[in-house]
């Protein structure tokens, strides 16, 4: 899956700077790249998944501008590497193998008995996402205000724990467990944006449930991701 997303991610770099010298290449992928930083929440989890909303996400996306009609609106596919970190407090998430492996809220202190200080405990969720999006700018070079609407969906390669707490030594260890946890491998949704030149203010909602199939324990349903955040275009 990430060697055909890669692969698309070349194609439509190179269909769009198709007979360009190197220099103007690179300075054409760079304008249509931009940064985005994120804070969210998943909505509708159990209270015992009480991480305080402390979700952030950090994103680098490559989305060419094709005109409309040769107007202010424009078509913006694209391609994003998302990372989203979930701080989890004095807990974390494990499969249950006696409850056909859904996923239950464990506290550190119940995995690791010599731990005498839990330091950081997060999920971390890696993914390939497709962003689709029509955009209006007052200005059809780039510049003044600008406002857009669309959708994505993507794919979750990777997700893990990371557990760092001091034992009864005074040493800091770091626990690492690299599982499904029964989170959706894809998702899809919705995103708005509001901006000014290169930098704007987003907003994105998944569609479908984080955890697939119910398998969070304590919860029937609606575990959904909403994000905020800001992006800085032609980096």
């Amino acid at each position: 899956m990430k060697r055909i997303l890669f692969t698309l991610l070349f194609t439509g770099v190179m269909s769009t700077t198709y007979a360009q010298n190197p220099t103007r290449i690179i300075s054409n992928v760079l304008k249509n790249t931009s940064f985005k930083i994120a804070y969210g929440t998943i909505l509708d989890t159990p209270d015992d998944f009480d991480y305080k909303g402390r979700q952030t996400s950090f994103a680098l996306t490559y989305q060419p501008e094709f005109s409309l009609g040769g107007g202010q609106f424009t078509f913006n596919p694209g391609i994003s590497y998302v990372h989203d970190s979930y701080f989890l407090d004095d807990f974390t998430i494990r499969e249950n193998p006696t409850d056909n492996n859904k996923t239950i809220i464990v506290p550190v202190g119940d995995i690791f008995e010599e731990a005498t200080d839990i330091k950081k405990s997060k999920l971390a969720v890696n993914s390939f996402d497709v962003p689709l999006e029509f955009r209006y700018r007052t200005s059809a070079n780039r510049k003044g205000f600008v406002i857009g609407l669309g959708g994505y969906f993507g794919f979750i390669f990777d997700t893990h724990t990371k557990i760092k707490y001091e034992d009864g030594q005074g040493s800091n260890v770091i626990a690492k467990e690299k599982r499904n946890y029964n989170i959706n491998r894809f998702r899809y949704g919705v995103m708005g944006r509001i901006g000014l030149n290169n930098i704007n203010l987003f907003a994105t909602y998944n569609l479908n449930e984080f955890f697939e199939n119910n398998a969070l324990d304590g919860i029937s349903s609606n575990t959904r991701q909403l994000a905020v955040g800001i992006s800085f275009r032609g980096i």
